[in-house]
């Protein structure tokens, strides 16, 4: 943490106190790419800044990329966060302390509201990059507002921890596309008639639109057009201009890394060879499950094409180890490690390779035709940039079948494509690489879905104009 000097100069330009409070992995990353966005807008208007971030679920790991300032508890649960997907977790959550804890994070929204900017607050925590800018505000004017990124949980924080300290939410979990056809039109599905009685005509329940019409709450960004304008008509009158579709900031953190030998490499690959992304997610638990079932698609798919390279991923704390072994099971071998990446041969298929590779998630993301995935974040972003996704059920946590089906609904028949078993999988993917006409309306789908680039600049920008200029 860092310690302040006791003469510090004093903020002469607008300032702002930013809270985000966030419920998921990928929540935090979109909270983090809008507080990384704020810091660029706030230097353009010669203002100052302090942001520090609440991840209701885990440990942050995205602010702290981001180098933002982590606010306490943090105590992860057995779900992970993902409880919606399977009740049984709930009583796991609850078992671990789930109510103790939740009470503990609205009293650390409660408590920030009143310290003194530029300090280190009682649930600040001890790690990760403290970014409080050494200025003294003390005898300044200032804003302050919490960013609220996620679903009911962090809506609900910021409407009553909060107080009256204005907000706004990015609902970058609920989507009308869960509910419906392109067209506007219901999907026939029993299991959500409860929500469509309750809701007829939005996506968003009828509590969530009272947190929402708090006289705190100043901005909606949800994740989506179609979206936006359902809850633009389900709320009255008077609360509809708190509504603006700015798109979804997901797609703002597919970027390049500067990562000389895999990019060498990544150039060096021929036209026509077909680069398959394989992702396997990144939950503990799981993800080795998911690789090894990954594997069995891409052994089926080479042998049916066999000139294609798999671009593999991964978080550099991985250890390769239990990764290899499952490559060796299935017949992959190691062939070279240089400049940051492993390449490995399918056995019996000379033309067949994968790369492994720490880091470079926006590189290989960019320059993959079509991948093969049991992820969330990173399969949504696949199919913002225009291209196929071949997926199937895993075991869960995360992965489950019904994590499937509602992310195949959220994305689209026209990108994403649910098979039942790898080997189908495998068997898709070529069918895919062989159908231009498809891949091509993918492009246009994509869009639909997740919108165009450049998202969290313009919460960031509406942020500001909300909550310190019109102020």
């Amino acid at each position: 943490m860092r310690a302040f000097a006791t003469q510090k100069p004093s903020p002469s330009g607008p300032r702002l106190r930013l809270l985000a409070v966030s419920n998921g992995h990928g929540e935090d990353a979109v909270a983090a790419a809008v507080l990384q966005a704020m810091k660029k807008h706030v230097q353009e208007k010669k203002g100052w800044l302090e942001t520090k971030a609440l991840p209701v679920v885990g440990r942050g790991k995205a602010y702290v990329r981001a180098g933002v300032a982590l606010r306490g508890p943090l105590e992860p649960m057995p779900s992970g966060g993902f409880l919606k997907w399977d009740p049984k977790l709930w009583m796991d959550d609850l078992q671990a302390g789930l109510a103790g804890l939740t009470m503990k994070q609205m009293a650390s929204i409660d408590a920030w509201k009143d310290e003194t900017p530029g300090t280190v607050g009682e649930y600040d925590v001890m790690e990760g990059t403290e970014t409080i800018p050494s200025v003294d505000w003390d005898g300044n004017a200032y804003k302050q507002a919490i960013l609220a990124v996620g679903d009911v949980v962090p809506l609900f924080m910021a409407a009553t921890a909060g107080g009256s300290t204005p907000f706004a939410f990015v609902g970058c979990a609920k989507s009308e596309f869960y509910e419906r056809l392109p067209d506007g039109s219901f999907y026939e599905d029993p299991a959500s008639l409860p929500s469509r009685l309750l809701s007829p005509t939005c996506t968003y329940l009828p509590h969530e639109r009272a947190l929402m019409m708090s006289e705190a709450c100043r901005l909606i960004a949800p994740r989506d057009e179609m979206t936006a304008e359902c809850l633009r008509d389900a709320l009255p009158e008077q609360y509809r201009d708190r509504v603006v579709s700015l798109g979804n900031p997901m797609m703002d953190g597919v970027m390049d890394e500067n990562l000389p030998g895999l990019n060498a490499r990544l150039e060096k690959i021929p036209d026509q060879v077909a680069k398959v992304l394989v992702l396997p997610g990144t939950r503990e638990g799981e993800v080795l499950r998911n690789w090894e079932k990954l594997l069995k698609a891409a052994k089926v798919a080479a042998q049916l094409c066999p000139r294609i390279i798999c671009l593999c991923p991964h978080p550099p704390a991985w250890d390769i180890v239990p990764f290899e072994a499952a490559m060796r099971s299935q017949g992959w071998f190691m062939v070279d490690s240089h400049d940051g990446f492993t390449e490995f041969q399918l056995v019996g298929h000379e033309e067949c390779t994968l790369l492994w590779f720490g880091g470079g998630f926006g590189n290989a993301l960019r320059s993959a035709d079509i991948a093969l995935a049991m992820a969330g974040t990173a399969t949504e972003q696949f199919v913002g940039l225009g291209k196929p996704v071949v997926t199937f059920p895993g075991e869960g946590p995360q992965f489950t079948e019904q994590f499937a089906k509602l992310q195949e609904r959220l994305l689209g028949k026209g990108s994403l494509i649910l098979c039942a078993n790898p080997t189908q999988a495998g068997s898709a993917v070529v069918s895919v690489l062989q159908d231009a006409g498809f891949r091509d309306s993918c492009k246009e789908n994509g869009r639909l879905r997740m919108g165009e680039e450049g998202a969290a600049a313009r919460i960031a920008s509406e942020i500001w104009n909300r909550f310190v200029d019109a102020q």
